[in-house]
């Protein structure tokens, strides 16, 4: 089980935050093309917008996202160090998404 202190060393690592930075850029895309019926859409598509046409390294947004998603505890469970498997930080930014955009 990771410490805390693990778990905030993650929210540093360089390879997960280029993790989660792609893995917003995907989301991003999937919402910007998404059905605007959907829950919440037009909250989700501000955040969309703000990660699409971020520079990349946007501290804030990444940041956010990178703090909300390392509370899973399958990523918890290689933290600090990593790696962690692209399709696991994918599946929590998306579940996510919807938390840190409205």
């Amino acid at each position: 089980m990771a410490t805390y202190l693990n778990i905030y060393a993650m929210q540093a690592n360089a390879s997960y935050l280029q993790q989660v930075t792609v893995a917003c850029r995907i989301a991003a895309q999937n919402i910007i093309n998404e059905d605007p019926a959907t829950l919440n859409h037009a909250a989700r598509l501000v955040w969309a917008k703000a990660v699409a046409l971020a520079a990349p390294g946007n501290v804030s947004l990444i940041n956010t996202m990178a703090s909300a998603v390392s509370m899973n505890g399958t990523l918890q469970a290689s933290a600090p160090n990593g790696p962690w498997a692209d399709s696991d930080i994918q599946f929590v930014v998306n579940s996510v998404v919807t938390l840190v955009a409205v």
